[in-house]
């Protein structure tokens, strides 16, 4: 009884210490810098380490004001894990890792899509998909896994012409279509982090947190 209040002790001082170093990294810098750096690319370096630090400490003071991890400190824990994860794209990812990360995309929403039909056909892997309400999924929800594998097959389409791997010219549309989807992925690792179904969970989070990866290194170039 004694542990749960000393735990949430260190909420205040653990919001105090992230501010100092979101301060830190807003004022001084982080010391990371990546020489080809433009637009979008340049943006997410010089300032996602520093959002991650605003987005903890947020967390951290939502945590200390309700008396601990709640559905609003763990959003801004979970956003602050998405923005590292977007930064270390940036830092890290290199022209020659775009084709790479096209195929890695498209081999996961081949995959997904598989799932997709297979349940669509009725197989008793229900759980993983649509919230895991049923294991084998009702009528309305078989034709819209249906739809999904259709859906993923463009997706990959995108992704794969905007890499270059697919020939042909990249336009404004496909440019835009893939942040769309990385945005799209994005948001399908809170969506699937808050599904009630564990299988759902331990293979969809993966495979969305993979994909917004993906699709944010192939958006970057």
């Amino acid at each position: 009884m004694t542990g749960r209040p000393a735990r949430r002790g260190w909420y205040p001082l653990a919001a105090v210490a992230a501010l100092v170093v979101a301060i830190t990294f807003a004022t001084i810098g982080d010391g990371v810098e990546v020489r080809e750096a433009a637009g979008a690319r340049l943006l997410i370096v010089d300032w996602g380490h520093t959002l991650v630090w605003v987005l903890l400490t947020l967390s951290f003071a939502a945590a200390a004001l309700r008396g601990g991890g709640d559905a609003w400190a763990n959003g801004l824990a979970i956003g602050a894990a998405v923005a590292y994860g977007a930064f270390l794209v940036a830092v890290f990812t290199r022209p020659a890792h775009v084709p790479g990360a096209a195929l890695v995309a498209s081999a996961t929403l081949a995959a997904l899509a598989g799932l997709q039909v297979a349940v669509a056909l009725g197989a008793p892997w229900g759980r993983l998909v649509w919230g895991g309400a049923h294991r084998v999924l009702p009528t309305r929800l078989r034709v819209a896994s249906a739809a999904s594998a259709l859906l993923y097959a463009g997706f990959a389409w995108v992704l794969l012409r905007r890499a270059g791997v697919l020939p042909g010219a990249v336009d404004g549309l496909v440019a835009v279509a893939t942040w769309a989807l990385c945005g799209y992925f994005t948001l399908g690792i809170v969506l699937n982090l808050a599904s009630r179904s564990r299988a759902e969970r331990r293979t969809m989070v993966p495979a969305s947190s993979l994909l917004a990866a993906a699709s944010l290194a192939i958006a970057l170039t």
